[in-house]
Parts: structure tokens; C-alpha cells; sequence
């Protein structure tokens, strides 16, 4: 198997040569020629038939072969064979292959054309609008991508993973590009439930290395895990075995994937600002693009690429996102939302439309399009714009649905879902790191018994800095809330990545709310304490200022009794030097009076 080095000038404009620039060749390549004391090398690798005249200038079929060799006695030309003598005997033998051929290969044939006898049958199947994402350009973009990087991030939908999964595609990277680095990205892991996450993550980490993620530029997840092994990646394809040098050839990073998953939008997160072009629709990334990541790391945009339409039915394509909404049928919408009522939940239906009870998916439509004030003529819903809102919601995640993973037992299954979530989270972390050593990916199968110990002690720790944050009031009511409150949240199954995230800013929140507080407290009493001092100063009687007092009496007061009350009052006057040195002269000065007296 012959290899090609990922370079993208293989795919770039080539060089094109003149006629100016031929005659010159010619020229110079004919004299050397003509030179009998030169020898050219290499002969057949130089186009030595643009110096040379054509030696048969007439292509005639006369000069090309004899007529007594043709059709003369000598003649060595090979008769036709002919198996029927009369156009009756051909028509009957076509007849006999025409039977042949559809009773023993009917089913096995799929080019036959099959006419439907139903009149209302959607005039849109099989049509060009359902071979999106299967061009040969976008197959051809596809080949380029691979053929130019040296890492090759394939992008899954959180939701569906094995349906947006291409078993042609890990075949051929398999078989053909065995040398190339090969990791899955579960992306919008935020739109299902943590312990689906790590399910998943297990599931297909046992195929390729695998790493959950989470596109946004501000509130990522999973960021710092492909920042890692990418960076990973670039030291060990710039590690020479030539002493101790090091090459800075940069690497190129291929992101592929089915249409809408979230290949620009990872794009974009890596790089924290729009770089790429991302919408909520498919198709947008028509060409593949060059972004740069850092010095040695370059990213490879490409456009989403189908192969498996044989097992895709047109309602399959329409929820994976492979086909825009607004170029779709009336009847391929109307029967895409019978779909996604099956699919979804009905609370979830309720809960994000407010239609409570239907028959039919007509029904449900025509109810749908009178609470949003789509009608039409007479008052009637409009069922199409209706069908096109309910698509748009499932294509842009804002109807909750995803396929569960396949778990041993049920036992395995309700063990996972009442798992807590900081557990659920750890074993997230754990199959999404990894260590590239020696041009492999090593990673540890089980947890480590310190790792759970630590985990044991952050909570324990966790609880008890809650329970300090949130001072109970008598009768202890609002402490056995926050119990009860802090239990549902570790057994909620319905919580996500984004929402895990979303309530760990806000116990930090909380915390530094809490620790402001404390300091102000702090700052408080501090400032109580002054503000004693200085009434202690004016009006106390049993106090450390009795010195001051034994002054107005006239009586002999030692010079250090004054530094005392400077260092002490000092502090309130921020260290006042003209303050001090006053208290000081006064205090010599009365004992310089007491004595001379």
C-alpha cells in the first residue's frame, strides 16, 4: 500500500507550463540532443515526444493494415459469432433472459424501478433533495481532509451516537489510513443526562478513544481535554530519533462528521472567537478550511459527509439533520412530526408547546398553530408552519430526547441513574483523559482506590462547608431543607453536563457571597473596636487611659506610659508621626513641669 504525506498542496493549484515556455525547452532540448558529445539521462522520464515529429503522419486505415492480410487469401481476420440466423430467433432468446434475469435476481436487484399505485404518495421520495451530504464533491472534500491531516477527529451526536456513526468510514480508516490518529468527540453531551454520558463514553472508548464535549465559546466542556491531546499529538509527531533535536513541523487536525453535529462549533470553542461559519441548519460549510489553532497545530474544517442512505429511511435523515427543513414536502413534515410525537415525551410535549391532549398528529398541528397564531384562510391552523416550528425545535435541541445506552441488566441501569453526580462526573473526567505514550493511547480501566478516597473526603468536605455557608435558624427546619434539597439534586436523572456546571458556579458563588460576608463581619467588629477605644478616651473610667487622667491631677507620669498610649492610639491615626511626636513632648514637658515644681 503506497503512502501519501498529509500535505495540503497536493490538493492545491499546480503548476502550468506555456507555449513560450515549451518552445524554449524544445529549443535548448534539441540542441543538447543534436550534440554529439552529450548523453541525456533519464530519457523516459522527459517528454522527449514534444521534440519529435510523429512518424505516421496519415492515420488512415490503409497504411495501418494490408488489404491482402484483411481480405485476401492470407487473411487472419476473426469471423462473428452469430447464435441465431433471423431477427425472430434473437427476439426469442432476449425473451428467455428477460425471465431469467427478474425471477432469480428480483430481490437481489436495486436498481428496479418500483411504481407506487398509492395517488398520494409524497413526490419528494427518492429524490436529489434526500442525496444531500453524498455528492461526489463533498466525497471528494472528505478524501482531501483525510488525506492532508494527521489526526482525524470524528464528531458523534450525544444523542444518537451509533445512528451518526459511518461504519464505511472506520473501515476505511481502518484498512487504508491505519497510520493516521482516529478519536471520537461526543458532542452537546449538555442535551442528555450525565450517566448517559459516561455509558456512552465507556461504550466507545472500547473502539477508539473517546472524549465528551461541550461547544460554547464562553461555558466549554471537555475544551482542556482536546487542547491536551492534541498538544500530546504534536510532540510525538515532532520527536526525531536523532539525538535529542526536535522538529517544529506542524500538525494537521481533520474534523469529519454527519451534517449539523457541531464540527464548526468545536472549531470555534477551540479557538474562543467565530472563526467558522455555524448555523442551526445543515449543509453551511461548503468547503473544506485551514484554521489555525497554535504554531504547530492546524485545524481542517470539512462538510458533513452521509454514506449509509441505505439504512437511513427519508424520516431518519430528516431527524438526524441531513435535510433542511424548509425544502421538505408538506407530507414528509406531517409524517416527520408523527415521528417525533412517538419519540419525545408527552409531559415534554405539554411542557414546551402547552398542548395537553390530541387524537392526531393532524390534530395536534392544527391545536399547535392556533396557540402561536399561525392560520390561514377561515381561521383554519396552518399545519405546515406548525410541522416546520416542531422541526426547527428538534433539529436546534430544544425538544429533550436522546437513545439510551444498552446497559448488561436493569440492575446496571438503575445503579447508573442513581448514581450521584459527582461520581457520574469523575468517571466523565476519567474516560476523556488520556496519555500518549510511545504512539499509543494508554488509559487506566478502573478507578484507583486513593482517587475514591480524595473523592470521599472533597465531598465530606463539600457537606460541611455548605453547612457553613447556610447557618440554620432555631428549630433547625432550614438546615434538613437543604439536606432534603442537596439529595434530590445528587439523584436528579435528568441532570446534564451544563446543568452540573451551571449549579457548581453557583455553590462558588454562594461561597465567596458567604466569605464577602465574613469579612465585612470582620471589618465591622474591627471598626466597633475603634470606635470603643475612642470612647474608652473620652469617657471611660476604668480603662488603660488612667495615665492621662493622673496628668490632670498633677502627679508624676512616666515617659513610657506615653509611647504607650501612642502605640496604642497610633493604629486609629494610621500611624499619624505628627500625632505621636505631640503625645510625646507633652508627656516631657509635664514631667520637666511636676519636677521643677
Amino acid at each position: 500500500m503506497a503512502r501519501v504525506a498529509p500535505d495540503r498542496r497536493w490538493f492545491g493549484n499546480t503548476r502550468t507550463i506555456g507555449q513560450e515556455a515549451l518552445k524554449k525547452f524544445r529549443e535548448e532540448m534539441g540542441a543538447k540532443y543534436k550534440d554529439p558529445y552529450s548523453v541525456i539521462i533519464k530519457q523516459s522520464k522527459l517528454p522527449l515526444s514534444l521534440l519529435e515529429e510523429p512518424k505516421n503522419s496519415d492515420g488512415s486505415v490503409r497504411q495501418e493494415m494490408n488489404w491482402d492480410n484483411t481480405f485476401g487469401d492470407k487473411a487472419h481476420r476473426k469471423r462473428v459469432r452469430m447464435d441465431v440466423v433471423n431477427m425472430e430467433g434473437l427476439a426469442n432468446v432476449a425473451t428467455d433472459k428477460e425471465t431469467e434475469y427478474t425471477s432469480g435476481k428480483k430481490d437481489k436487484d436495486r436498481d428496479l424501478v418500483k411504481t407506487s399505485t398509492d395517488p398520494k404518495a409524497d413526490k419528494t421520495k427518492n429524490s436529489v433533495l434526500f442525496s444531500k451530504g453524498q455528492s461526489n464533491r463533498i466525497w471528494s472534500e472528505l478524501y482531501k481532509v483525510i488525506d492532508s491531516s494527521d489526526v482525524v477527529l470524528y464528531v458523534l451526536d450525544a444523542r444518537d451516537p451509533m445512528g451518526t456513526r459511518s461504519p464505511f468510514l472506520e473501515d476505511f480508516m481502518r484498512r487504508e489510513k491505519k497510520y493516521k490518529h482516529f478519536v471520537l468527540v461526543l458532542n452537546k453531551c449538555d442535551l442528555i443526562p450525565l450517566w448517559a454520558t459516561a455509558r456512552w463514553l465507556q461504550i466507545l472508548s472500547k473502539d477508539y478513544p473517546t472524549i465528551a464535549f461541550h461547544a460554547s465559546v464562553n461555558h466549554p466542556f471537555g475544551k482542556g481535554n482536546v487542547i491536551s491531546l492534541l498538544r500530546q499529538f504534536s510532540k510525538l509527531h515532532n520527536v526525531t530519533h536523532r539525538g535529542n533535536k526536535r522538529t517544529k513541523t506542524p500538525i494537521s487536525v481533520g474534523i469529519i462528521g454527519y451534517p449539523n453535529v457541531g464540527k464548526s462549533s468545536l472549531i470555534n470553542t477551540l479557538r474562543r472567537k467565530p472563526v467558522c461559519k455555524v448555523a442551526p441548519i445543515p449543509g453551511e460549510t461548503k468547503v473544506w478550511q485551514y484554521v489555525a489553532l497554535t504554531k504547530s497545530i492546524f485545524l481542517i474544517d470539512c462538510p458533513g459527509v452521509v454514506y449509509d442512505r441505505e439504512s437511513n429511511n427519508d424520516v431518519q435523515a430528516i431527524l438526524k439533520g441531513v435535510v433542511r427543513v424548509e425544502r421538505l414536502g408538506n407530507a414528509d413534515k406531517t409524517e416527520t412530526v408523527d415521528t417525533v410525537l412517538k419519540i419525545v415525551k408527552e409531559r415534554d410535549i405539554v411542557a414546551t408547546y402547552g398542548v395537553h391532549k390530541w387524537t392526531d398528529v393532524i390534530d395536534f398541528l392544527e391545536q399547535l398553530a392556533k396557540l402561536r397564531g399561525k392560520l390561514v384562510t377561515g381561521g383554519q391552523g396552518d399545519v405546515e408552519a406548525a410541522a416546520r416550528m416542531v422541526l426547527y425545535d428538534w433539529q436546534r435541541g430544544k425538544l429533550p430526547w436522546f437513545n439510551a445506552p444498552p446497559f448488561e441488566s436493569n440492575k446496571h441501569y438503575r445503579d447508573a441513574v442513581e448514581q450521584p453526580q459527582e461520581k457520574q462526573m469523575k468517571a466523565i473526567e476519567h474516560y476523556s483523559s488520556f496519555n500518549v505514550v510511545d504512539d499509543t493511547i494508554t488509559k487506566v480501566d478502573e478507578m484507583q482506590s486513593s482517587e475514591e478516597d480524595e473523592e470521599d473526603n472533597n465531598k465530606s468536605n463539600e457537606e460541611t462547608e455548605v453547612k457553613e455557608a447556610a447557618p440554620a435558624k432555631k428549630g433547625g427546619s432550614k438546615k434538613a431543607k437543604e439536606t432534603k434539597k442537596k439529595k434530590s439534586k445528587i439523584s436528579d436523572p435528568d441532570a446534564t453536563v451544563a446543568t452540573f456546571l451551571k449549579d457548581k458556579v453557583e455553590q462558588e458563588k454562594k461561597t465567596k457571597k458567604y466569605q464577602r460576608k465574613e469579612a465585612q463581619k470582620v471589618k465591622w467588629k474591627n471598626t466597633m473596636k475603634s470606635k470603643n477605644i475612642m470612647m474608652m478616651m473620652s469617657y471611660g473610667k476604668n480603662s488603660w487611659l488612667q495615665p492621662l487622667r493622673n496628668c490632670e491631677r498633677k502627679k508624676e507620669i512616666p515617659v513610657t506610659s506615653y509611647i504607650t498610649v501612642a502605640s496604642l492610639c497610633s493604629p486609629l491615626f494610621l500611624h499619624d508621626f505628627f500625632f505621636v511626636s505631640l503625645i510625646i513632648l507633652f508627656g516631657l514637658f509635664e514631667s520637666c513641669f511636676t519636677s521643677s515644681n
